[in-house]
């Protein structure tokens, strides 16, 4: 039980990191060429977005070293 436990821990762990890399790489894109940004509301957003992974990161590995 705690092997599929950790199993689907891993993988959400591994899509999070996926899904912050990706988010991060638009919000450098975004930075890098001012036409992309035509709102300031999509920079926040994303950045939320981005904070958001990272705190799922953190949870997902502190769930991780509990088993």
């Amino acid at each position: 039980r705690d092997a599929m436990r950790r199993h689907i821990l891993e993988k959400e762990l591994l899509t999070e990191k996926k899904l912050l890399s990706d988010t991060q790489n638009f919000i450098e894109q975004i930075n890098h060429n001012p036409q992309l940004s035509n709102s300031q509301e999509t920079v926040i957003q994303l950045k939320n977005k981005f904070f958001l992974h990272q705190r799922n990161i953190t949870a997902l590995k502190k769930e991780l070293a509990k088993l």
